[in-house]
């Protein structure tokens, strides 16, 4: 009699364990896809524009990765995207990634904001969009000079043609 209280105690014990862990799974789980979801709402592009600038924007650098040989047959073009946060959730204009390349597929430099003598760092980029709500986003483009036209890809995989 107490081979067979035993036998059934741990068939018990372990359905109990089973059970926990996957409960404790299915939790963790489903917060991690919470977290990641939250932290990185799909933001769409409703409309985007782009114009070629007289002078280089004040406060900006290229990162030189060695792709380009010469900084004066450059351009800059300014793209300013007007974002949708389409969720529930509020989003950071600074989680929105886009890619540039010229029409042959060619990655196109952005340049970049210098943050370090700025009074609040990094403010413009910075915006938050309530749910259903829209902000703009401008970012500054070197392209090649006499280039009309740059392919744009989002970190939501949208894909567009820009014609300036």
């Amino acid at each position: 009699m107490s081979s067979k209280v035993i036998k059934i105690g741990s068939v018990i014990a372990c359905i109990i364990v089973i059970l926990v862990c996957s409960a404790y799974y299915t939790g963790h789980i489903s917060t991690a896809v919470y977290n990641i979801r939250s932290r990185y709402p799909a933001m769409e592009v409703e409309d985007c524009s782009a114009r070629i600038t007289d002078t280089t924007p004040e406060g900006y650098y290229v990162n030189y990765y060695g792709d380009v040989e010469d900084f004066s047959e450059m351009e800059v073009v300014e793209v300013t995207l007007l974002l949708s946060n389409h969720t529930n959730n509020t989003a950071s204009i600074r989680d929105f990634w886009t890619y540039y390349n010229d029409a042959e597929g060619y990655h196109l430099y952005e340049m970049e904001e210098d943050t370090e003598n700025l009074a609040v760092s990094n403010y413009e980029n910075r915006k938050i969009i309530p749910p259903g709500e829209q902000a703009s986003l401008k970012e500054y483009v070197l392209v090649p000079r006499g280039m009309h036209e740059i392919m744009v890809k989002t970190d939501n995989m949208e894909s567009f043609t820009i014609t300036f």
